[in-house]
């Protein structure tokens, strides 16, 4: 029996996903994720990695204000310097470039 297929390969990339620099000096996103402690970089509980949302905050994707209907609040600044430590320095980018 023959049946057509298609394959698919699925990567996630969900906004805890942490971006890293790997050892070929490439941005790398995840497998790696943010979890609830110390959580993402932005909402200022403690996480230090940039994650895919501390990109869209950093880039203005997310209206820090709105952010759940305004029940969370965001910090931008948390996410710019994860991203200006963790991506741009090592690879002499600003925090928007890195994002």
């Amino acid at each position: 029996m023959r049946i057509p297929v298609i394959e698919m390969v699925e990567i996630g990339a969900g906004g805890g996903s942490i971006a890293h620099i790997d050892a070929l000096k490439r941005v790398t996103v995840g497998p790696e994720s943010a979890s609830s402690e110390p959580d993402l970089a932005c909402y200022g509980r403690g996480g230090l990695r940039p994650t895919v949302t501390d990109a869209d905050v950093a880039l203005g994707m997310i209206d820090p204000a709105s952010f759940a209907g305004g029940t969370i609040a965001l910090d931008p600044e948390l996410s710019r310097g994860a991203l200006v430590r963790d991506v741009g320095e090592p690879l002499g980018l600003t925090a928007e470039t890195a994002a």
